[in-house]
């Protein structure tokens, strides 16, 4: 190993580092590997070759943090994997290096928190890595925000980008809708409307606050129908029950229900449905539904 150096370092990297460290060492570049729990899926290459123009002129001015892997001297990136990439395009055969002993979840936690502090992910690398907290480490929303620097209603909303449909997924990742547009298709529970909002989006060139107020009167319709589809649901289980067929109709005091019978048979076999129990017996008379009590005389 490298003698240890002193260098300084920049304020983003405090949030890594034990209170009172700053000591580093140099480590053959060969010898570190990506971070396997990396949240970052990509880094645009022309921003690394930029990066790897001004390590190659000034140096690289903030260490790179890893973890011991083994015993045979091989280092995993906790974070920094940006300027590690981009010094090996330099050709730098070492790199700065803090040396940190940390356990799985903090190198997921570290690596997140440098990235977004740094080099913001996507919204939905962030969300990806979010989810990941929760399925591995089984931390809530609240640690899982204090860890990140954010609210826990933004680790919220960023960790159900992950509920859109995968043609909205891939808008947003190509930069074709923004973080607002998703979150108004999310709005939209029906995975039809979510489809459509998305096209309304794209090929009307819809404002965040236009799309937000097309998924309100989404959402009224998708209201309107499955209160439509209930009421259906409920006749059809009279219907059922009562062996006929029936209607619930609805108004904005109550409503009706319809039992529809086919002569004097079905209306007696329909009242003996709905009272069993009844002692009287009655006959019907007609097809106008009237009837009279068994052995009185007609008026």
């Amino acid at each position: 190993m490298a003698p240890e150096r002193s260098t300084g370092l920049g304020r983003g990297i405090d949030a890594l580092l034990p209170s009172g460290v700053r000591q580093v060492v140099d480590l053959p570049w060969r010898a570190i590997r990506p971070n396997r729990m990396q949240p970052r899926q990509q880094a645009e290459e022309s921003q690394l070759e930029e990066l790897a123009a001004s390590i190659e002129r000034y140096g690289m001015l903030q260490p790179v943090v890893v973890a011991e892997r083994d015993g045979e001297g091989i280092y995993e990136l906790i974070a920094g994997e940006r300027r590690w990439r981009a010094a090996g395009l330099a050709g730098k055969e070492t790199v700065p290096a803090l040396v940190r002993s940390v356990g799985e979840q903090e190198r997921l936690e570290l690596a997140l928190v440098e990235n977004v502090q740094r080099v913001d992910l996507s919204p939905l690398e962030q969300a990806q890595a979010y989810r990941q907290l929760q399925a591995e480490f089984g931390l809530s929303q609240e640690s899982i925000a204090g860890a990140v620097g954010k609210s826990r209603s933004t680790v919220a909303n960023t960790i159900r980008l992950l509920d859109l449909p995968g043609e909205a997924m891939r808008a947003i990742a190509e930069g074709r809708i923004t973080e607002g547009h998703a979150r108004a298709i999310l709005a939209v529970r029906d995975p039809a409307g979510r489809a459509r909002l998305l096209r309304q989006i794209m090929e009307e060139g819809m404002t965040v606050r236009v799309a937000e107020g097309t998924a309100r009167k989404a959402r009224a319709s998708e209201a309107s129908h499955r209160a439509d589809d209930e009421t259906d649901a409920l006749a059809e289980a009279f219907g059922d029950a009562l062996q006929t067929r029936v209607e619930i109709r609805r108004s904005a005091k109550g409503g009706t229900v319809v039992i529809h019978f086919y002569g004097d048979e079905d209306l007696q076999a329909l009242f003996e449905r709905i009272v069993p129990a009844s002692d009287v017996s009655r006959e019907t008379t007609g097809t106008s539904g009237t009837y009279q009590e068994e052995g009185e005389d007609p008026a």
